[in-house]
């Protein structure tokens, strides 16, 4: 009978269905096959697991596949692991190029033979069974000197070759060794090993110069925790391990973990002690981009859970604002308390949309953008928000590439930037924003960290205000972070900023000094295809009418009620109905009347894209206007986000609803 464990496979993919359909064709293998719905999962699982190859999908919601293969790529415990990408959408070749720079072995498009994809697992199966034999050999070989070591007669000079020989091992490694001596209690002297130039930047002249040169590069936070450990371990006679930061002889700061091991004499002596010092910098930042992406994570899973409901009650509360602020019987104390409820709805929309951004589950449209058109167009309105004292300077650059992007993330990214720049600043002063085309090659991509390599269209909004120290710079990102006071910041700003950013594959830099300003400089990936810009068009502050016939389907009755009476305000024939089957039969009946569908998409018994399906059916000139609460990555796989489709998200009001109908309408 065969016993040999199976070998541990990744699949990685977002759809059920799709890990599913993996694991039929590679179910026969003799496989263990181990599944993952998210990045973060892959990683949490790769931690503890040696795969013989990952399977992994590109397009996944929160972390994208690239960006969890380049993470594998940092650790040195997943750095080997074989990445073999399956996507059935990013086909293009600098999809195909992405992949490979983060890290792929291999790059898969849909439909994939079943043949084709076995062959490629069993060839990285076979090697993983390869290096599993190799180091079973060197195991046994291992337990094999161990037990040589053991048989051997305590004699003086066994005794030193076994010292030279420790010491030559010791000599061989990258971790920085060290021996204290002890005499009476003290410690008399202390001997190093070459590897302490390459984890501190200091010679071992000057170690061995200076004995306490290792305390003394210590950072100062840290020194206490290093002189208790020393203290337990003279006192408890115990191994002691512990993290702590050193400065090198560079001036970098980096993470290292020291272990203290003990040697007494026969009757309990202490006589000296062995510290091991591995730099674990790396690792230090894989766990805190690991705790960055779990932040997300459950900051998305609580605005995910909550942003339909919200919005629908949000929705409710603006329609019917808007409608009872058009009667020209209110008094003026009746219109200033429907403002200032206008404006509560308002803030709280834009508290959601905030998180939503955040977590990267925003609804967006994306077009191909002249970014300094899109930029141009919002000057006024940026001006009047950081008020008349502050001059905002223009300096766009000639001949801008295309972007590809919804341009009210643009608004919010300025919108964000320039407040905070505006609150900087104490009296009168500058702020300045600029475009440019930059391509950032591998060299100053690895010299540069966090800049990643291709080309993009760079957004920079700098300010002459108070700037902020490294420990700021350091957390600006984080959700609920703010230095303002209570009442005067969410701390969403910059984290949502972040989540756009991230959202639309681009990256963001951060150059500030105390008194001396700040400048962000945003990077969003360069737009290649030959889609021609959209023009920006001016924003309509008045509800646009109409005299048309709209089918209005809605599952909660309270957004079916608002909507109806908003559009019939307007000058619009409404047949409203609670379900997609009510529709259906309403369509029946006026099928020769109907101009516009505007429907729910998530409803009880049909979504509302098959509903539309059904209805182009028997009425091909239907126009369509899909309308959800729902957050992106819910409806983005019923297809209502797709290009050319119509969608307005809720909440909205009656200037947005009704010019999105005429809008529609119109074309």
């Amino acid at each position: 009978m065969d016993i040999r464990p199976r070998i541990p496979v990744l699949l990685v993919d977002d759809r059920p269905e799709n890990l599913t359909s993996l694991e039929v064709i590679l179910n026969d293998m003799g496989l263990d096959l181990v599944s993952a719905q998210s990045g973060n999962e892959a990683l949490r699982l790769s931690l503890h697991t040696d795969f013989a190859v990952v399977l992994m999908d590109v397009q996944m919601p929160e972390m994208n596949g690239f960006e969890t293969a380049e993470l594998m790529r940092e650790n040195p415990k997943t750095r080997e692991f074989p990445i073999i990408f399956v996507t059935a959408g990013m086909k293009e070749k600098y999809h195909v190029f992405r992949g490979y720079e983060a890290g792929a072995v291999d790059y898969l498009t849909k439909p994939i033979e079943a043949a084709v994809l076995r062959s490629k697992v069993r060839v990285f199966c076979e090697l993983f069974n390869t290096r599993l034999k190799l180091k079973l050999k060197e195991e046994s070989l291992e337990a094999l000197v161990a037990k040589r070591t053991a048989d051997l007669s305590k004699t003086a000079e066994e005794l030193l070759q076994s010292k030279k020989h420790f010491q030559n091992l010791l000599e061989s490694i990258i971790s920085y060794v060290y021996t204290v001596t002890i005499e009476n209690g003290q410690q008399v002297k202390k001997v190093h090993n070459a590897a302490c130039e390459s984890v501190s930047g200091f010679s071992l002249e000057e170690f061995e110069s200076d004995r306490d040169l290792w305390y003394n590069i210590t950072v100062p936070e840290d020194r206490m925790a290093l002189l208790d450990a020393t203290k337990r371990l003279m006192s408890e006679k115990k191994t002691v391990t512990l993290e702590h930061r050193i400065s090198r002889s560079d001036g970098n700061q980096r993470w290292v973990a020291t272990t203290m091991v003990p040697r007494q004499t026969i009757d309990g002596c202490l006589v000296s002690y062995d510290g091991i010092v591995v730099d674990i910098t790396d690792r230090k930042r894989l766990e805190d981009q690991l705790v960055q992406a779990q932040k997300l994570e459950s900051v998305g899973r609580l605005a995910g859970g909550v942003a339909h409901d919200f919005n629908n009650m949000l929705s409710v509360i603006l329609g019917h604002v808007s409608l009872a602020s058009e009667n020209p019987c209110l008094s003026s104390s009746l219109q200033a308390s429907l403002n200032e409820i206008r404006k509560a709805a308002e803030r709280s929309t834009d508290l959601t949309r905030q998180l939503l951004a955040f977590a990267r589950k925003q609804t967006i449209a994306p077009k191909v953008l002249d970014l300094n058109d899109t930029v141009s167009g919002m000057l006024k309105m940026l001006q009047r928000l950081i008020g008349e004292d502050i001059l905002l300077i223009w300096k766009p650059t000639t001949h801008l590439w295309p972007i590809k992007m919804d341009t009210s993330q643009i608004d919010q990214i300025l919108a964000n930037l320039c407040v905070n720049a505006r609150d900087a600043i104490s009296d009168i002063g500058r702020i300045t924003i600029e475009t440019g085309n930059c391509s950032i090659n591998d060299d100053f991509s690895v010299r540069n960290a966090g800049f990643v390599t291709g080309e993009y269209v760079c957004l920079a909004v700098s300010d002459d205000g108070c700037g902020m120290d490294k420990n700021t710079q350091a957390q600006i990102f984080e959700p609920f972070f703010t230095t303002k006071e209570i009442g005067k910041g969410t701390g969403l700003g910059l984290a949502t900023l972040y989540g756009i950013i991230k959202q639309n594959g681009g990256f963001i830099n951060v150059k500030s000094e105390p008194g001396t300003g700040t400048a962000f400089s945003i990077y969003i990936p360069r737009h290649t295809t030959g889609e021609t810009p959209a023009q920006v068009k001016s924003a309509k502050e008045s509800p646009q009418r109409g005299g048309e016939t709209i089918l209005l389907v809605e599952d909660e009755q309270a957004i079916l009620n608002i909507s109806t009476l908003l559009l019939r305000n307007q000058g619009y024939k409404v047949l409203a109905a609670k379900s997609p089957i009510e529709a259906m039969t309403l369509a029946s009946k006026h099928a020769n009347e109907i101009h516009l569908l505007l429907t729910d998409v998530i409803m009880p018994g049909m979504n509302g894209r098959d509903l539309a399906n059904n209805l182009l059916a028997f009425c091909p000139k239907l126009k369509c206007l899909f309308m959800s609460g729902y957050t992106a990555d819910i409806i983005a796989h019923h297809g209502v986000l797709d290009s050319g489709m119509h969608f307005i998200e809720k909440p909205f009001n009656l200037p947005n609803l009704a010019n999105k109908v005429r809008e529609v309408l119109d074309q």
